[in-house]
């Protein structure tokens, strides 16, 4: 494994420890900019967007093209360009990871695929041009890939796969830049885990953090955990949910990001209490959990079913999405929200169908503190939007 590996937090700054209690607030809200409503190709995007050094926004569609998804660049003029038409089959089929450029201008992706395709690892070079990298044969090498990518600076890339491995629970994997693939780990449910659909982050040292949806050392509520994956291929349950008490989260779908103090921050879908719909947590070097923020069945208002992981800003500041939620009147359609480094919880924006539906993607935080999303539905042909939020 190299040392090298880029960032610590994909798309996110370093920045300080989170310690302070959570206040709640709905006063703050910031504009919203629908930038695109899709719709005839681009329909239901599931994954996030990354920038070039031009402004131009790229992401992926899980439904558009020819019915298998596709890769589209969405021009600052607001030009929508579909780059790739997935075709199924060895081509790859359904991306639902977020993208990711080399220092080259490549961009990097995955598929997830269907039953007649284990999915892929993908290349779109700086000319355009498209290539498979790795098709997944779905045994030990690892199967469904739902995350995106990490690549460091040798072009080698790093990812999880939902199935695959010899327990069919999931796979850690490496891609060289020459298209030949290694399985770092494979997941056998309890205690290390089991089913990631969440992207890596790395530190300076090469050690990789990420999230398993399922499993743990919690065998009775399989709530899933958090793990460090060394160089060596030494793996370290950091955290196993479902273990301490009802109320610590269950299910993470999203990935961490984390601080200079190597905390660790991160989402859970659910909560094995059920009266929980989603936390927002800490996983502090020594393993211990705290709760930031829990969704609780009452509070509509203030989201419900984070799936996507958090993205930080250079003071602290966490920024994410709820699936549902932001409205007491039935689950409501979604929220963007924002966690001060100061404990204060906030809904920046609650989605109303016009503007979008859904979101379940990571946000992107460029430098001026605009968040730019993507939402699953909603829009005006209810095929999902691009949205750019910027702080008033």
């Amino acid at each position: 494994m190299n040392d090298s590996i880029l960032k610590l937090v994909l798309g996110g700054a370093i920045a300080c420890g989170l310690a302070l209690p959570v206040t709640t607030a709905q006063a703050h809200q910031d504009s919203i900019q629908v930038l695109a409503n899709l719709q005839g190709s681009f329909q239901n995007p599931w994954a996030g967007l990354v920038e070039d050094a031009s402004g131009n926004l790229y992401g992926t569609t899980y439904n558009g093209g020819s019915g298998y998804g596709n890769v589209f660049m969405l021009a600052t003029d607001g030009t929508l360009t579909d780059l790739h038409d997935f075709a199924g089959g060895g081509d790859g089929g359904y991306p639902r990871g977020d993208l990711v450029f080399d220092a080259s201008g490549n961009l990097y992706g995955t598929t997830y695929g269907n039953n007649s395709n284990d999915g892929t690892v993908f290349e779109i070079a700086a000319d355009g041009t498209y290539s498979v990298l790795y098709g997944f044969a779905g045994g030990s090498d690892g199967a469904h890939p739902a995350a995106g990518l990490l690549v460091d600076q040798a072009g080698d890339l790093y990812g999880t796969t939902y199935y695959g491995g010899n327990s069919n629970n999931g796979t850690v994997f490496e891609v060289a830049s020459d298209g030949t693939e290694s399985v770092l780990h494979q997941f056998g449910g309890r205690p290390d885990g089991a089913h990631p659909e969440a992207r890596l982050i790395a530190d300076a040292s090469g050690n990789l953090y990420g999230t398993t949806a399922y499993g743990g050392s919690n065998a009775r509520f399989n709530c899933g955990s958090v793990f460090s994956l060394a160089p060596d291929g030494t793996l370290t349950t950091l955290y196993s949910f479902g273990d301490s008490h009802p109320g610590d989260g269950c299910t993470p779908k999203g990935g961490l990001v984390a601080d200079t103090a190597g905390n660790l921050y991160g989402t859970t879908y659910s909560d094995r209490s059920g009266k929980i719909r989603g936390t927002v947590f800490k996983v502090a070097p020594d393993g211990t959990e705290t709760i930031l923020k829990a969704f609780r069945n009452r509070y509509y208002l203030y989201g419900a079913y984070p799936a996507a992981a958090l993205t930080i800003d250079a003071a602290g500041n966490l920024y994410g999405t709820t699936e549902e939620g932001g409205s007491k009147i039935g689950n409501g359609f979604g929220t963007v929200f924002e966690l001060s480094a100061g404990g204060t919880f906030s809904v920046l924006h609650t989605f109303d169908v016009t503007d979008g539906a859904n979101p379940q993607a990571d946000l992107y935080l460029d430098q001026s503190g605009n968040l730019f999303g993507t939402t699953f539905y909603g829009g005006s042909s209810n095929s999902g939007t691009v949205f750019e939020l910027s702080p008033n």
